[in-house]
């Protein structure tokens, strides 16, 4: 397992998706944030079981009010690839590709909890993935 994270101070955040429903309605979720700063987190895990606890990795959350929560996760081959998160003590969540909160009262219920904010990542595929954390976050209030 291999980790990085940084952080950077930033201007403008976008993201442009829609949902379709073959004949049926489309929703646009294009969204413009000012955050004050976003903090990227990067993991490369071995595969699921790996003997020496390369497939487990674990990022805190940095303070203040998360206005947008993004993972991705994929494979060698930049394909979905499937991921266990614990947002909270003991709630795990499975993830086959992404994930994009970008609610700030919605993200704080995904990952506040008693303890520290930690979003622990575990690889549930038979080959190596990455998964990658995206954090925005406006002020110092948390």
């Amino acid at each position: 397992m291999s980790a990085e994270s940084k952080e950077v101070v930033v201007v403008l955040v976008s993201a442009s998706a829609a949902v379709k429903v073959k004949n049926g309605p489309q929703l646009p979720l294009d969204l413009t944030l000012d955050p004050e700063s976003y903090t990227l987190h990067s993991s490369r895990l071995g595969a699921a079981g790996d003997a020496n606890g390369a497939d487990k990795d674990e990022h805190t959350l940095p303070d203040g009010t998360i206005v947008l929560l993004a993972v991705t996760a994929v494979d060698v081959e930049m394909k979905p690839a499937k991921v266990e998160l614990t947002l909270r003590e003991n709630t795990k969540t499975a993830l086959t590709g992404s994930l994009l909160v970008a609610n700030a009262d919605a993200v704080e219920q995904l990952v506040t909890a008693e303890s520290a904010r930690k979003v622990k990542i575990e690889n549930k595929a038979d080959k190596a993935v990455t998964v990658e954390i995206l954090t925005c976050r406006d002020g110092d209030d948390g």
